[in-house]
């Protein structure tokens, strides 16, 4: 608990107290069993990635990245890896990892920088009869909405993806941190590695079109930094 003491601010702003008061989390706090983790840049969160049919989807955990950069890894049985999903400080995990019985897959949340996580037990959050419904009806609307968001991002990964042409791709990533940033420039939150492995294509195809971007005067960039001159 000593490492969450100074992420207090962090938490209570995630997802899962959205619309709460400071004395409505206080009702919540002991049924939360909260537990803060650090990790170094390069390790894997240590979540419940057991094997489980598809009926048994309610995870034991949820985490808080209260600091750090995370991304979710995805691995085949020949070694081929996706950075399927990105998470920023503030964000909400699921602690358990699908393990598909059909396909040899590894998935595991990589830290990318070093992080720092709270555990929160579902198990608790799923005991909280003796508090007032209006918190409880809170708790679990929230609880909605953070795996509603969770399917948004996935689909906008598979929207991203889905487009044929490399350009479209690099568009709708840029568009999608423009949006992020609220300007028209911002810095990149991941390497340009990084950034061809989320698009699926090679470092090379990217940077040629990247540079054909830029003279044509659509985007203007130096390493990380980018200008959108396109909507």
């Amino acid at each position: 608990m000593q490492v969450l003491n100074k992420y207090k601010k962090t938490i209570t702003e995630s997802l899962l107290f959205q619309d709460m008061s400071a004395a409505e989390i206080g009702q919540l706090m002991p049924y939360l069993s909260l537990e803060g983790y650090e990790y170094t840049k390069g390790s894997f969160i240590e979540c419940d990635n057991e094997k489980f049919s598809y009926t048994a989807f309610l995870p034991k955990k949820l985490y808080i990245l209260l600091e750090g950069l995370v991304h979710l890894i995805i691995e085949d049985s020949y070694g081929r890896r996706l950075m399927a999903q990105q998470y920023e400080a503030g964000d909400v995990l699921a602690g358990t990892l699908f393990d598909v019985p059909t396909e040899k897959l590894f998935a595991g949340y990589q830290t990318i920088k070093n992080s720092v996580v709270a555990s929160v037990s579902f198990e608790s959050i799923m005991n909280m009869q003796d508090l007032p419904n209006k918190v409880t009806i809170k708790m679990l609307k929230n609880l909605c909405l953070f795996f509603a968001d969770d399917r948004i991002k996935l689909y906008k990964r598979l929207e991203c993806v889905s487009r044929i042409c490399i350009r479209e791709r690099i568009k709708f990533y840029l568009l999608d941190q423009k949006y992020r940033a609220g300007k028209d420039k911002f810095v990149l939150p991941i390497t340009k590695n990084d950034m061809a492995n989320y698009l699926s294509v090679s470092r090379s195809s990217m940077t040629r079109e990247l540079a054909a971007m830029k003279k044509e005067k659509l985007i203007n960039f130096k390493a990380r930094e980018f200008t959108l001159f396109f909507k």
